[in-house]
């Protein structure tokens, strides 16, 4: 809702499916499901079945969520300028798959949808499980190479936002990727180190 009409892919499988689904009309979900599918076979053995559980479930969740959201919405922009006709000379973009015309507003989607991916992500980190694709690349990378996974992450989620320049040929889209992915990091961060208050703190206040 806030990325795929803005052509962004900030990484993982589902920023490539982005890619896919603009280039290719056929639902990001399905895009993203067949490649996880595999991922998640290979992660689990070589990384060993307490890897496999909950990072299934979360992929299951994810796919779900998705699958619905493209079914019901679409992919027209929640956060744009205004809907306009297809006039020469103005700086536009068309909603895939001969959707209609809307002036872009790149700047606030992109902190959005960083804001949404971080929460997002950070709450599946809290619970111990991955939301697989990518990240099972990154650890499987990590397993034999020793680099780090942070490293890693922005290795692969890079390339992947690179597909971008390539499908597309407009610079401007890596780079808003990248920023989405910068906050995303950020928001990460911030979910994993907030500490609830514990019910002894609160009876005591």
């Amino acid at each position: 809702m806030f990325v795929n009409p803005y052509m962004m892919a900030p990484g993982g499988t589902y920023g490539l499916s982005n890619v896919f689904n603009t280039v290719w009309p056929w639902k990001i979900s399905l895009y993203a499901i067949c490649m996880d599918v595999p991922l998640l076979l290979i992660g689990t053995w070589i990384l060993g079945p307490k890897f496999g559980f909950k990072t299934i479930l979360s992929t299951i969740m994810i796919f779900a969520a998705t699958f619905v959201l493209e079914s019901t919405w679409g992919y027209n922009p929640v956060i744009h300028e205004g809907a306009i006709s297809a006039t020469a000379g103005q700086s536009m973009v068309q909603v895939p798959h001969g959707g209609g015309w809307f002036m872009p507003d790149y700047f606030l989607n992109t902190v959005v949808a960083g804001v949404i991916y971080g929460v997002a992500i950070g709450m599946i980190f809290r619970s111990g499980a991955t939301s697989g694709g990518s990240d099972i690349i990154s650890m499987i990378l990590h397993k034999y190479t020793k680099i780090s996974l942070g490293t890693l992450v922005i290795i692969v989620d890079g390339l992947i936002t690179l597909s971008t320049l390539i499908a597309f040929g407009d610079i401007r889209l890596p780079i808003y990727s990248i920023i989405v992915i910068f906050i995303e990091g950020k928001v990460i961060d911030i979910v994993m180190e907030f500490k609830m208050p514990s019910p002894a703190s609160e009876q005591k206040e």
